[in-house]
């Protein structure tokens, strides 16, 4: 305590069943410590003012995990967030949204996908992979719809479909591979299929 107020390292009990123990400044907590939640979920890590600032880990009732930086209470900046079914995604947030170069791993730890955020929304180029790492599509999302070329791969890395997408409908050119060696190419119009496709064996 420090004139009347708390300033040092202590604890506090909240009325809604949530627990503060770490360090306070002026009657704020304020340095490092650890806030747990009436649900179970917990932060660890830095605080200023009261709210979450600097480095800290926030585990959730459920098991998923953020460890990285914190701006006035949001994430912001340089983190990392794995869930509890164990996959993983590593980026930067800005203002609490997700905001340039991300990268998604599946729980065998390939990388799942790996591509651009703005304002919390996928915007820009993306690839996505297979559980066993092979390359499945790649292209431009906008506001996390398809829009431009796209191109499909299979699990055997082989090429089965290339085309254009207009806010994530096909839209224009499309062409088709098929096991058997046969191909088809054609147009689509909001999503439908024009009447005269080319087929070739």
């Amino acid at each position: 305590w420090k004139d009347g107020v708390k300033h040092g390292k202590g604890t506090r009990n909240y009325s809604n069943k949530d627990k503060y123990v770490g360090f306070f400044r002026d009657d704020q907590i304020h340095g490092q410590g650890m806030y747990t939640f009436a649900s179970g979920s917990i932060y660890e890590g830095e605080f200023r003012d009261s709210q979450r600032h600097g480095e800290g880990i926030y585990i959730s009732i459920n098991g998923d995990k953020y460890v990285g930086e914190w701006n006035d209470g949001n994430k912001h900046g340089r983190g990392s967030l794995t869930y509890a079914n164990r996959n993983k995604y590593v980026g930067q947030f800005k203002d609490g949204k997700r905001e340039g170069e991300w990268t998604f791993w599946h729980d065998n730890e390939h990388m799942k996908s790996t591509g651009f955020y703005k304002e919390g929304s996928m915007n820009g180029p993306w690839k996505f992979f297979y559980l066993n790492g092979v390359k499945e599509k790649e292209g431009v999302l906008v506001d996390g719809n398809a829009d431009g070329p796209w191109t499909f791969w299979d699990k055997n890395a082989l090429k089965i479909q290339e085309g254009i997408f207009k806010d994530g409908i096909k839209e224009g050119k499309w062409t088709a591979w098929f096991d058997d060696g046969r191909s088809t190419e054609g147009h689509y119009t909001n999503g439908k299929k024009n009447e005269t496709w080319t087929s070739w064996w």
